[in-house]
């Protein structure tokens, strides 16, 4: 059986530039756990939503 991936969005700012505008980050992943390890190092997020990977069918 496949595990279904999704397409999460977060709301972020850099950590090493605090001053700066938020933006949205995209990521592919199977959690929302993974999904933030790829952005954490660089950014304080704020999850936004949750879509299905690959459109709709």
């Amino acid at each position: 059986m496949a595990t279904s991936k999704f397409t999460y969005v977060f709301a972020a700012i850099n950590r090493h530039l605090p001053k700066s505008r938020p933006v949205m980050l995209r990521t592919i992943a199977t959690d929302e756990k993974s999904a933030r390890e790829r952005y954490a190092p660089d950014y304080d997020l704020i999850f936004s939503c949750r879509l299905p990977a690959g459109g709709a069918k």
